[in-house]
């Protein structure tokens, strides 16, 4: 009797993915209403809620939104169009029709933006969606990831706007930096552009991808095949 052992070798098909930012662009213009919870998934932040500068309004029990960097004169308003509503908010528990915003007023022509950074998250692919506003002021969005950058921009100078980023994560000490500015102002002396609200969610992997995921990193097959 003769025994023996054969070993089949599947093929592995590797899924890699590389620090990048994927788009940038301008999602739409005008007022909207948001649920924070639902489209934050994964994180979310809103701005300057009844007015204030002192109020700024986060997802409960993560920290993927750095603190926001105001550099011109920091101003807020309560008459933004856009409408926010949640469930899983700090430090209110939950908001309907909440507005506001943050807003960076001139010194000059040229120093006027808002800033932060998405730092911590795991591996994968994302989406963020940043509702922002000007008044007598150009609006210019700036997403940079590594050597990756894109920047979207809209020209009217008095309008409530969304944007939308898509990004990838390689490692886990990846950081998206954003810069909202205003490249042309009309207005030096009361002329602004404003962030109301920041939304990060993660994309789930198409079912096919998911498929190879979920069979690991391969396939070792042992078969014993006894011969006689």
């Amino acid at each position: 009797m003769k025994k023996g052992i054969t070993v089949v070798a599947c093929a592995v098909l590797a899924s890699m993915s590389y620090a990048d930012i994927t788009s940038v662009s301008l999602e739409s213009t005008g007022a909207v209403d948001v649920n924070l919870t639902t489209e934050g998934a994964t994180d979310w932040v809103m701005l300057g809620r009844d007015g204030s500068v002192a109020n700024r309004d986060e997802k409960s029990g993560v920290d993927f939104i750095s603190a926001v960097t105001v550099s011109g004169t920091h101003d807020s308003w309560a008459g933004s169009a856009h409408q926010f509503g949640w469930t899983d908010g700090n430090p209110l528990a939950s908001a309907t029709g909440a507005s506001g915003d943050w807003e960076a007023k001139p010194l000059t022509n040229t120093d006027q933006y808002l800033s932060f950074s998405v730092d911590g998250l795991a591996v994968g692919d994302y989406s963020m969606m940043l509702y922002a506003s000007s008044y007598k002021a150009t609006q210019e969005l700036t997403a940079t990831l590594g050597v990756s950058s894109q920047t979207a921009t809209h020209g009217n100078s008095n309008d409530h706007t969304v944007y939308a980023v898509g990004f990838s994560i390689d490692n886990l000490g990846d950081s998206m930096d954003i810069v909202f500015s205003a490249p042309a102002i009309s207005d030096t002396a009361y002329g602004n552009i404003g962030i109301s609200a920041i939304t990060i969610a993660a994309v789930p992997e198409p079912a096919t991808l998911g498929l190879i995921t979920a069979i690991g990193g391969g396939l070792l097959f042992i078969r014993r095949r006894f011969m006689i």
